[in-house]
């Protein structure tokens, strides 16, 4: 596996994923959504790495847009 996509409706969801089990897993990036409104949660993301991506229209129905914002992950 190569991408873990987050999807689940809450607060900073796919920042403290632990390390260890995607490490085990062999994940090399984490991908997430986020309502491009959500500002703080943008920017928490941000500061944990996340750049984002692009923008999905109507993501979850019309109206309701979703950012994708992804993380790649790096093992020493």
């Amino acid at each position: 596996m190569e991408v873990l996509r987050v999807q689940k409706w809450g607060n900073s969801q796919g920042i403290r994923l632990p390390k260890k089990i995607l490490k085990d897993l062999d994940y090399k990036e984490i991908e997430l959504t986020v309502a491009p409104e959500n500002e703080i949660a943008i920017n928490l993301y941000k500061k944990h790495g996340y750049a984002q991506e692009k923008l999905l229209e109507d993501e979850y129905g019309k109206g309701i847009h979703r950012y994708v914002m992804r993380k790649k992950l790096f093992w020493f």
